[in-house]
Protein backbone atom coordinates (compact mmCIF):
# COMPACT_ATOMS: atom_id res chain seq x y z
CA UNK A 1 0.00 0.00 0.00
CA UNK A 2 1.87 3.29 -1.15
CA UNK A 3 1.68 6.60 0.85
CA UNK A 4 -0.97 7.87 -0.47
CA UNK A 5 -3.46 4.60 -0.31
CA UNK A 6 -2.78 5.05 3.47
CA UNK A 7 -3.97 8.63 3.53
CA UNK A 8 -7.17 7.98 2.08
CA UNK A 9 -7.79 4.85 4.27
CA UNK A 10 -6.73 6.95 7.57
CA UNK A 11 -9.27 9.28 6.03
CA UNK A 12 -11.93 7.02 5.80
CA UNK A 13 -11.42 5.37 9.13
CA UNK A 14 -11.45 9.34 10.80
CA UNK A 15 -14.73 9.78 8.75
CA UNK A 16 -16.11 7.27 10.17
CA UNK A 17 -15.16 8.06 13.88
CA UNK A 18 -16.20 11.05 13.14
CA UNK A 19 -19.84 10.46 12.17
CA UNK A 20 -19.87 7.58 15.02
CA UNK A 21 -19.38 10.52 17.12
CA UNK A 22 -22.22 12.50 15.72
CA UNK A 23 -24.60 9.91 15.97
CA UNK A 24 -24.54 9.51 19.44
CA UNK A 25 -24.90 12.98 20.32
CA UNK A 26 -28.23 12.57 18.40
CA UNK A 27 -29.03 9.70 20.83
CA UNK A 28 -28.22 6.82 18.59
CA UNK A 29 -25.09 4.29 18.37
CA UNK A 30 -23.97 4.49 15.20
CA UNK A 31 -22.68 0.88 13.85
CA UNK A 32 -23.82 0.54 10.25
CA UNK A 33 -26.87 -1.30 10.02
CA UNK A 34 -28.74 -2.84 13.42
CA UNK A 35 -29.79 -6.27 13.82
CA UNK A 36 -33.87 -4.44 13.65
CA UNK A 37 -32.71 -3.40 10.16
CA UNK A 38 -32.52 0.19 10.74
CA UNK A 39 -29.20 1.98 9.18
CA UNK A 40 -27.98 5.37 10.41
CA UNK A 41 -25.53 7.97 8.84
CA UNK A 42 -24.83 11.36 9.08
CA UNK A 43 -24.01 13.16 5.96
CA UNK A 44 -21.23 14.92 5.52
CA UNK A 45 -22.08 18.01 4.17
CA UNK A 46 -24.47 19.33 6.41
CA UNK A 47 -24.29 17.01 9.37
CA UNK A 48 -27.99 16.17 8.46
CA UNK A 49 -28.61 12.83 10.11
CA UNK A 50 -30.35 10.27 7.99
CA UNK A 51 -32.46 6.98 9.46
CA UNK A 52 -33.48 4.85 6.67
CA UNK A 53 -35.96 1.75 8.00
CA UNK A 54 -35.32 -1.67 5.82
CA UNK A 55 -38.10 -3.74 7.96
CA UNK A 56 -39.95 -3.76 5.35
CA UNK A 57 -37.07 -6.22 3.15
CA UNK A 58 -36.68 -8.32 6.52
CA UNK A 59 -37.66 -11.85 6.69
CA UNK A 60 -40.00 -10.98 9.53
CA UNK A 61 -41.53 -7.45 11.11
CA UNK A 62 -39.96 -6.01 13.97
CA UNK A 63 -42.58 -6.72 16.10
CA UNK A 64 -46.74 -7.40 15.96
CA UNK A 65 -49.45 -4.44 14.90
CA UNK A 66 -51.88 -4.12 12.78
CA UNK A 67 -55.51 -4.61 13.13
CA UNK A 68 -57.48 -7.92 12.78
CA UNK A 69 -61.86 -7.75 12.29
CA UNK A 70 -63.76 -10.73 12.96
CA UNK A 71 -67.72 -11.21 12.65
CA UNK A 72 -68.39 -13.06 15.60
CA UNK A 73 -67.54 -13.80 19.33
CA UNK A 74 -66.19 -17.39 19.45
CA UNK A 75 -63.68 -16.18 16.57
CA UNK A 76 -62.98 -13.17 18.36
CA UNK A 77 -62.20 -14.89 21.49
CA UNK A 78 -59.94 -17.51 20.24
CA UNK A 79 -57.65 -15.00 18.74
CA UNK A 80 -57.37 -12.93 21.46
CA UNK A 81 -56.72 -15.98 23.44
CA UNK A 82 -54.29 -16.82 20.90
CA UNK A 83 -52.25 -13.57 21.06
CA UNK A 84 -52.97 -12.06 24.44
CA UNK A 85 -50.28 -10.98 26.82
CA UNK A 86 -50.29 -9.15 30.09
CA UNK A 87 -50.52 -6.28 28.50
CA UNK A 88 -53.53 -6.85 26.44
CA UNK A 89 -57.39 -5.11 27.18
CA UNK A 90 -60.65 -5.63 25.93
CA UNK A 91 -62.88 -2.33 25.29
CA UNK A 92 -66.65 -2.42 24.34
CA UNK A 93 -68.51 -0.40 23.04
CA UNK A 94 -72.03 -0.34 22.32
CA UNK A 95 -72.62 3.57 20.74
CA UNK A 96 -69.98 4.21 18.82
CA UNK A 97 -69.49 7.33 17.55
CA UNK A 98 -71.60 8.54 14.08
CA UNK A 99 -73.47 5.04 14.09
CA UNK A 100 -72.48 1.53 13.07
CA UNK A 101 -72.94 -1.54 15.04
CA UNK A 102 -71.39 -1.69 18.25
CA UNK A 103 -67.78 -3.36 18.59
CA UNK A 104 -65.10 -5.15 21.32
CA UNK A 105 -61.65 -4.35 20.63
CA UNK A 106 -58.77 -5.86 22.16
CA UNK A 107 -55.45 -3.85 22.43
CA UNK A 108 -52.50 -6.94 22.47
CA UNK A 109 -49.83 -4.04 22.89
CA UNK A 110 -51.99 -1.65 25.83
CA UNK A 111 -49.68 -0.43 28.65
CA UNK A 112 -48.82 -2.48 30.95
CA UNK A 113 -50.33 -2.02 34.29
CA UNK A 114 -48.70 -5.52 36.02
CA UNK A 115 -45.10 -3.46 35.66
CA UNK A 116 -43.82 -1.33 38.71
CA UNK A 117 -42.61 1.22 36.34
CA UNK A 118 -45.84 1.02 34.29
CA UNK A 119 -44.08 0.40 31.12
CA UNK A 120 -45.78 1.87 28.23
CA UNK A 121 -47.01 -0.05 24.75
CA UNK A 122 -47.64 1.48 21.49
CA UNK A 123 -51.38 0.22 21.15
CA UNK A 124 -51.57 -0.42 17.40
CA UNK A 125 -51.55 -4.29 17.46
CA UNK A 126 -55.52 -4.57 18.16
CA UNK A 127 -58.18 -7.08 16.92
CA UNK A 128 -62.15 -6.06 16.14
CA UNK A 129 -65.04 -7.72 17.03
CA UNK A 130 -67.94 -6.41 14.50
CA UNK A 131 -71.20 -8.07 14.69
CA UNK A 132 -73.42 -7.89 11.72
CA UNK A 133 -77.27 -6.43 12.59
CA UNK A 134 -80.23 -9.62 11.91
CA UNK A 135 -81.47 -9.38 9.10
CA UNK A 136 -85.29 -9.70 10.47
CA UNK A 137 -83.86 -7.08 13.17
CA UNK A 138 -83.16 -4.81 10.10
CA UNK A 139 -86.47 -5.26 8.98
CA UNK A 140 -88.46 -4.99 11.72
CA UNK A 141 -86.77 -1.53 13.03
CA UNK A 142 -86.53 -0.36 9.59
CA UNK A 143 -90.01 -0.45 9.08
CA UNK A 144 -91.15 0.85 12.12
CA UNK A 145 -93.47 4.16 12.21
CA UNK A 146 -93.92 3.56 8.25
CA UNK A 147 -97.54 3.34 7.35
CA UNK A 148 -97.86 0.95 4.44
CA UNK A 149 -100.82 0.37 1.96
CA UNK A 150 -103.14 -3.14 3.15
CA UNK A 151 -101.61 -5.27 0.84
CA UNK A 152 -97.81 -3.79 1.89
CA UNK A 153 -98.36 -4.58 5.38
CA UNK A 154 -100.40 -8.24 4.61
CA UNK A 155 -97.06 -9.00 2.81
CA UNK A 156 -94.67 -7.51 5.28
CA UNK A 157 -96.02 -9.84 8.50
CA UNK A 158 -96.51 -12.78 6.15
CA UNK A 159 -92.74 -12.48 5.11
CA UNK A 160 -91.81 -12.18 8.92
CA UNK A 161 -94.71 -14.15 10.60
CA UNK A 162 -91.99 -16.28 12.39
CA UNK A 163 -90.89 -13.49 14.42
CA UNK A 164 -95.02 -12.88 15.59
CA UNK A 165 -94.80 -14.62 19.20
CA UNK A 166 -98.45 -16.86 19.08
CA UNK A 167 -98.78 -17.37 22.66
CA UNK A 168 -101.13 -14.41 23.64
CA UNK A 169 -103.23 -15.54 20.68
CA UNK A 170 -102.87 -12.17 18.34
CA UNK A 171 -100.84 -14.01 15.92
CA UNK A 172 -104.10 -15.99 14.73
CA UNK A 173 -105.97 -12.59 14.78
CA UNK A 174 -103.57 -10.71 12.66
CA UNK A 175 -103.13 -13.41 10.43
CA UNK A 176 -106.71 -14.17 9.29
CA UNK A 177 -106.59 -9.69 8.93
CA UNK A 178 -103.90 -10.32 6.96
CA UNK A 179 -105.33 -13.39 4.54
CA UNK A 180 -108.58 -10.73 4.03
CA UNK A 181 -106.63 -8.10 3.30
CA UNK A 182 -105.06 -9.89 0.51
CA UNK A 183 -107.88 -11.13 -0.93
CA UNK A 184 -109.96 -7.73 -1.32
CA UNK A 185 -109.53 -5.38 -3.77
CA UNK A 186 -111.98 -2.24 -3.89
CA UNK A 187 -112.89 -1.98 -0.24
CA UNK A 188 -114.05 1.32 1.76
CA UNK A 189 -113.35 1.03 5.52
CA UNK A 190 -114.87 2.70 8.23
CA UNK A 191 -112.95 2.61 11.74
CA UNK A 192 -113.97 1.88 15.25
CA UNK A 193 -111.96 1.39 18.29
CA UNK A 194 -112.77 -0.56 21.64
CA UNK A 195 -111.52 1.23 24.45
CA UNK A 196 -111.45 -1.30 26.91
CA UNK A 197 -109.18 -3.76 24.94
CA UNK A 198 -107.40 -1.02 22.51
CA UNK A 199 -108.83 -3.30 19.78
CA UNK A 200 -109.38 -1.56 16.27
CA UNK A 201 -112.05 -3.31 14.13
CA UNK A 202 -112.26 -2.06 10.75
CA UNK A 203 -116.02 -2.36 8.71
CA UNK A 204 -115.86 -2.43 5.15
CA UNK A 205 -117.81 -2.27 2.10
CA UNK A 206 -116.47 -4.47 -0.92
CA UNK A 207 -117.09 -4.04 -4.44
CA UNK A 208 -117.24 -6.51 -6.91
CA UNK A 209 -118.99 -5.67 -10.37
CA UNK A 210 -122.14 -4.45 -9.12
CA UNK A 211 -122.64 -6.36 -5.90
CA UNK A 212 -121.50 -4.83 -2.41
CA UNK A 213 -121.02 -7.24 0.38
CA UNK A 214 -120.04 -5.95 4.30
CA UNK A 215 -117.47 -7.44 6.70
CA UNK A 216 -115.36 -6.45 9.12
CA UNK A 217 -111.66 -6.82 10.23
CA UNK A 218 -110.48 -6.60 13.77
CA UNK A 219 -106.89 -6.09 14.59
CA UNK A 220 -105.22 -6.07 18.25
CA UNK A 221 -103.41 -2.80 19.46
CA UNK A 222 -100.60 -4.34 20.06
CA UNK A 223 -98.15 -7.64 19.24
CA UNK A 224 -95.04 -9.39 20.47
CA UNK A 225 -92.33 -10.16 17.63
CA UNK A 226 -89.32 -12.30 19.17
CA UNK A 227 -86.05 -11.13 17.44
CA UNK A 228 -82.37 -10.86 17.92
CA UNK A 229 -80.71 -8.00 17.09
CA UNK A 230 -77.46 -9.86 15.60
CA UNK A 231 -76.65 -12.25 13.57
CA UNK A 232 -75.56 -15.81 14.60
CA UNK A 233 -77.73 -16.65 17.03
CA UNK A 234 -77.95 -20.12 17.52
CA UNK A 235 -81.04 -22.36 18.49
CA UNK A 236 -80.31 -22.80 21.76
CA UNK A 237 -80.29 -18.91 22.33
CA UNK A 238 -83.46 -17.02 23.99
CA UNK A 239 -84.74 -14.26 21.30
CA UNK A 240 -85.91 -10.78 22.85
CA UNK A 241 -89.47 -10.19 22.78
CA UNK A 242 -90.12 -6.35 21.77
CA UNK A 243 -93.78 -4.86 21.93
CA UNK A 244 -94.88 -3.65 17.92
CA UNK A 245 -98.12 -0.97 18.87
CA UNK A 246 -100.19 -1.36 15.83
CA UNK A 247 -100.98 1.97 14.00
CA UNK A 248 -104.30 2.60 11.71
CA UNK A 249 -105.85 5.15 9.04
CA UNK A 250 -108.95 4.65 7.76
CA UNK A 251 -109.20 8.01 6.25
CA UNK A 252 -107.97 9.24 3.10
CA UNK A 253 -106.72 7.01 -0.23
CA UNK A 254 -107.66 3.29 1.26
CA UNK A 255 -106.70 1.83 4.92
CA UNK A 256 -103.25 2.81 5.99
CA UNK A 257 -101.50 -0.03 8.30
CA UNK A 258 -97.93 0.19 10.74
CA UNK A 259 -96.77 -0.11 13.40
CA UNK A 260 -93.84 1.48 16.26
CA UNK A 261 -91.79 -0.66 17.94
CA UNK A 262 -91.36 0.35 21.41
CA UNK A 263 -87.82 0.96 22.60
CA UNK A 264 -85.46 -1.14 20.19
CA UNK A 265 -82.97 0.70 21.39
CA UNK A 266 -83.23 -0.99 24.95
CA UNK A 267 -83.63 -4.11 23.36
CA UNK A 268 -80.25 -3.24 21.20
CA UNK A 269 -78.62 -2.65 24.93
CA UNK A 270 -79.47 -5.76 26.23
CA UNK A 271 -78.78 -7.91 23.22
CA UNK A 272 -74.95 -6.14 23.34
CA UNK A 273 -74.30 -6.52 27.29
CA UNK A 274 -75.42 -10.61 26.88
CA UNK A 275 -72.80 -10.61 24.02
CA UNK A 276 -70.42 -8.83 26.15
CA UNK A 277 -70.70 -10.94 28.99
CA UNK A 278 -70.63 -14.42 26.81
CA UNK A 279 -67.01 -12.89 24.97
CA UNK A 280 -65.75 -11.82 27.86
CA UNK A 281 -66.31 -15.33 29.86
CA UNK A 282 -64.20 -16.97 26.75
CA UNK A 283 -61.31 -14.47 27.52
CA UNK A 284 -61.05 -14.79 31.23
CA UNK A 285 -57.84 -13.24 31.94
CA UNK A 286 -58.10 -10.15 29.41
CA UNK A 287 -59.57 -7.79 31.37
CA UNK A 288 -62.99 -6.20 29.59
CA UNK A 289 -64.13 -2.67 30.22
CA UNK A 290 -66.66 -0.76 28.65
CA UNK A 291 -65.83 2.46 26.79
CA UNK A 292 -63.58 3.35 23.62
CA UNK A 293 -60.53 1.59 22.80
CA UNK A 294 -57.33 3.99 23.19
CA UNK A 295 -55.79 5.31 19.99
CA UNK A 296 -52.37 4.24 18.88
CA UNK A 297 -49.75 5.83 20.52
CA UNK A 298 -48.09 8.98 17.91
CA UNK A 299 -44.38 8.87 17.13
Amino acid sequence: MNAEELVTEAAAIGDLARRATAAEAEGITWIGERPDHIVARVLRDDEHLVVQDHEAMAEVPRRSRGTATLRDGASFAAYVNRLRTSRTTAWANVRPVGGGVPTITAVFNDHDAAEASGEAGWRDHTARLEVQLDDDWKAWVGASGQMMSQRDFAQFLLDHVHNIDGTDGDVGKVMMAVLKFRAQRKVDYESHVNLTNGQATFAYVETVGQEKSRGSVTLPEDITVNLFPFAGATEAEQAFPVKALLRYDAAGDGLKLGYKLVRPDKTLTEAWDRLAGEVAALIPDVPMLQGVAPTPVGR
